[in-house]
């Protein structure tokens, strides 16, 4: 009765990374490191994606109910949480992105950040992250306002 942060991570990876080289690239550290690294940025992105479900309201099951010694939920997951906690996570990912790409504009004039990343290519990736937020925010409030077992719309009473 327990879902293991590992199934969270890989389907975060498999189904989010895949192509995605820069999540597992450091430079200057060990092999361990990096994974060390790698395991310590993906729990804060799952942290972060359980988070945001509970900034728009509580779930029928506590997703806080963690074993940090056994790394896992004390709840069995059905497959809509694990996507929607693996898209947010995804979410949250790019989120960096975006936040990185405003303090550039915060320390950079324009025309100095034109030299790194042409106008269109911030602005494809800022409206790309807006629509994840986006997204996230419709599949949040669905995911609320169903029924976990059954996945039927609540009742309204």
């Amino acid at each position: 009765m327990a879902t293991s942060y590992e199934t969270i991570y890989n389907g975060f990876f498999k189904k989010k990374l895949v192509d995605d080289k820069k999540y597992f690239t450091y430079n200057g550290v060990t092999a361990e490191d990096i994974l060390e690294l790698v395991e310590e940025h993906t729990y804060n992105l799952m942290i972060q994606a359980i988070d945001e479900i509970y900034k728009y309201g509580k779930p029928q099951v506590d997703l806080y109910d963690k074993d940090e010694v056994l790394k896992q939920f004390n709840v069995d997951f059905i497959p809509q949480e694990y996507g929607l906690v693996q898209k947010i996570m995804y979410f949250k990912y790019y989120e960096e992105g975006r936040n990185m790409l405003n303090t550039y504009g915060l320390t950079f004039s324009s025309k100095e950040l034109s030299v790194f990343s042409p106008a269109n290519d911030r602005n494809s990736f800022l409206n790309m992250v807006k629509q994840l937020e986006n997204d996230c925010e419709q599949d949040i409030t669905n995911y609320l306002n169903r029924d976990r077992v059954t996945w039927k719309l609540k009742n309204v009473k």
